[in-house]
């Protein structure tokens, strides 16, 4: 059962929102083309600038969340100027950093693997890998 309150009136929020939005709505439908053509030509032109978005990022986590002339950064140089790396025994353990190098993951199709057959495509497979010559840039 409402409440009656004497002379009070409570609509005083709810009946001007009530009628922008009527407005809002008849405009809506006497022009739907223009709120069905508009935003999807905003969006084409806001997405375009994602076409240049991998020339202006920064990839280097190093220089974004360190700092510039850290104590991390002066021994990570003091240790590369020091040790420098042999890449005929590779390890990924003692890289100083990430480094460019590639983990291969071989399945055997078999519920066994320790079968010869297994064994010599391991080896043919190492072999292969071992042979691949990779370039990068103008090198």
């Amino acid at each position: 059962m409402p409440v009656n309150m004497a002379g009070c009136t409570t609509d005083c929020v709810e009946k001007p929102i009530s009628i922008c939005f009527q407005k809002f709505g008849r405009f809506v439908g006497t022009y739907p083309w223009w709120f069905f053509i508009s935003p999807l030509f905003i969006s084409a032109v806001l997405g375009s600038g994602f076409y240049f978005l991998e020339d202006r990022e920064a990839n280097d986590i190093e220089d974004q969340f360190t700092p510039v002339n850290g104590p991390a950064k002066l021994e990570r140089q003091f240790v590369q100027q020091n040790f420098p790396q042999n890449d005929s025994v590779f390890s990924n353990q003692r890289l100083y950093t990430d480094g460019v190098y590639a983990s291969f993951i071989a399945v055997s199709r078999s519920s066994n693997i320790l079968t010869d057959a297994a064994f010599q495509e391991i080896v043919t497979l190492d072999r292969k890998v071992k042979e691949l010559n990779v370039s990068m840039g103008h090198e």
